[in-house]
């Protein structure tokens, strides 16, 4: 029990003494406080000890009893800062790469990396507007007369040039335009800058044609660069490369859980062996058909006895599962004092019941490879037996049953009763 591990340890880690050992600090304390012949008053060292001492100690008590509200708060904790430049450098430790399909046919592959050469730019480059922010783009003409036909370097003098570039912008394709955060040529001169005073972040944007290759600098805020590299197409290079043995061997964790059903305390409390408990949300018939989630994909799933195992009947693919959703809600603001609110009938309080048939036994590689007709196996356990979960702690067992058509759960562990005593 946690309470038995806390006092051994406590019992360990404190060191023991003998009888004589304790002897020793009384009798060193009372030659302290021995009165001094002449004056008949205790040394002024020991005063001063004595005095510290019974202060602190009053100082815990007092500390103890004040009011909450008299308290000091508590001290946040201090975490370490990062800036967005050092979360953006570590995020191109691997380009991002892009892949657009282009209106007439051809195919466009972008890659971005951090530029780490000096900056060596003699013009004021091309201030851009961006939904990622401002930007400034240097050497882009020959990527634009590759992209668009234009060429901006006809422009008779810098008014022309901008007034090209303008034009070649808005003329490029709508898939270069989504990736490079939809630019249009700035206006005004503040955004650039400021851009130029905020210690900026320098990309390399290299293009591939099916003929040419072509490369222009692209300055952007750190946070600027992040918001790019999360948007679509781009996806990091080494995305592309084969997962690791490491990872591909990894369980998956695929629970399934048939059911759920959420009870007040009271009733829960009032369960027992026999009992049936219906499923308020079902994701198995009584035939044994369900569905479970993996990443984006969903698999509709039969279990056979012949085989013991469940076969994969169908999958569907939907993107708006994502597989960074969470359960939990978001964090709210500070709740304020309960004063003047009734007190929470704990009886009322829900308890979430899950009913779950165990783990597939599957690896991450062993999912990528599914495919209509495979099977797949439970880790432990065999339906109808199903596991009990009460807001995820295990408390019992339990066997689906066919409650009138719908899919049941006949309870046949939990946990015993509590006996009120004959004195109570």
């Amino acid at each position: 029990m946690p309470h038995k591990r806390n006092a051994k340890f406590c019992s360990q880690s404190t060191p023991k003494m003998s009888a004589a050992s304790h002897a020793a600090p009384m009798r060193r304390a009372k030659s302290s406080i021995k009165r001094s012949r002449t004056t008949g008053r205790a040394p002024e060292k020991t005063r001063n000890a004595a005095s510290c001492e019974r202060a602190s100690t009053l100082a815990v008590i007092t500390n103890r009893d004040e009011p909450r509200a008299m308290r000091s708060p508590p001290s946040p904790i201090r975490l370490r800062s990062v800036g967005a430049t050092a979360v953006a450098r570590h995020r191109l430790t691997h380009p991002y790469r892009a892949r657009c399909h282009l209106a007439d046919g051809v195919q466009a592959d972008l890659l971005i990396r951090e530029d780490l050469g000096p900056a060596g730019d003699h013009d004021e480059g091309l201030p851009l507007s961006t939904r990622f922010g401002p930007a400034i783009a240097y050497h882009y003409a020959p990527l634009l007369l590759a992209c668009t036909g234009v060429d901006v370097m006809q422009g008779a003098g810098p008014s022309a040039q901008t007034a090209l570039a303008r034009y070649a912008i808005a003329a490029l394709d709508p898939a270069l335009q989504t990736a490079l955060g939809d630019p249009t040529v700035s206006d005004s001169d503040s955004e650039a800058t400021s851009l130029r005073r905020e210690s900026p972040f320098a990309l390399n944007v290299q293009i591939r044609l099916p003929s040419i290759r072509l490369a222009m600098r692209l300055v952007m805020t750190a946070t600027g660069v992040q918001a790019l590299l999360d948007g679509e197409p781009w996806q990091p290079d080494c995305a592309s490369l084969p997962p690791p043995a490491w990872l591909t061997g990894l369980d998956a964790g695929i629970r399934l859980v048939v059911g759920e059903s959420t009870l007040p305390l009271a009733q829960c409390n009032a369960l027992a062996c026999g009992d049936i408990v219906r499923l308020a949300v079902g994701a198995f018939d009584v035939a044994g058909r369900g569905s479970v989630r993996t990443g984006s994909h969903r698999l509709l799933l039969r279990w056979g006895d012949s085989h013991r195992c469940f076969e994969v009947e169908h999958m569907t693919h939907d993107p708006s599962l994502s597989p960074n959703d969470m359960d939990a809600a978001p964090a709210r603001g500070a709740i304020g004092p309960a004063d003047g609110i009734a007190p929470i009938d704990t009886a009322a309080i829900p308890v979430r019941l899950s009913f779950s048939l165990g783990t597939l036994r599957l690896t991450v590689g062993d999912v990528a490879a599914l495919r209509s007709g495979s099977l797949v196996e439970l880790k432990d356990g065999l339906p109808p037996k199903v596991s009990i979960e009460a807001n995820g702690l295990p408390i019992g067992a339990g066997e689906l049953v066919d409650f009138d058509g719908r899919l049941a759960v006949e309870i046949t562990q939990w946990p015993q009763a509590h006996v009120p005593s004959s004195t109570s």
